[in-house]
């Protein structure tokens, strides 16, 4: 017998769970729903994530010059913020910076980030820096006794 008979056959042919093609096409079809709905859970996730963000602002003071050491480890300060944030997905979890002059000029420097990063973002990693939360206007980091949370 052709084996090209034989695959045609094959196809055509029904078995006791109708045609060959059947479970193929179902197990395509299952794997579509599942890829669906992981990308819309984690679309849901990212939109929980960003309305819920912290902002610090940190105000150096008027003799704040950082060693260049001093850099490092406040930037990888914050690439520790990704992994405080847990199971957020990446656009929810991203820490943000922006730097503005206020109004006599002096460099201010906000960090956004994820809520379950609070901890981290409110440290200031400078010694000459002021932090503060921009949502309630009170000292970033544990300012009100040990074990208490802003």
């Amino acid at each position: 017998m052709n084996p090209w008979d034989a695959a045609a056959r094959s196809l055509t042919e029904p078995t006791v769970f109708g045609p060959p093609w059947t479970w193929p096409v179902i197990l395509a079809l299952l794997a579509a729903v599942v890829l669906v709905e992981i990308h819309r859970r984690r679309g849901r996730r990212v939109a929980d994530a960003l309305p819920r963000r912290v902002s610090v602002q940190m105000q150096p003071t008027t003799d704040f010059d950082p060693d260049p050491s001093e850099v490092v480890r406040y930037a990888w300060h914050l690439s520790r913020a990704r992994l405080a944030a847990g199971d957020t997905p990446d656009a929810g979890a991203a820490v943000r910076l922006h730097f503005t002059a206020d109004g006599d000029g002096q460099l201010v420097m906000r960090v956004h980030g994820p809520e379950k990063a609070a901890a981290v973002l409110d440290l200031s990693g400078y010694g000459q820096v002021e932090a503060h939360r921009l949502d309630t206007g009170r000292p970033a980091g544990n300012a009100y006794g040990k074990g208490k949370r802003l």
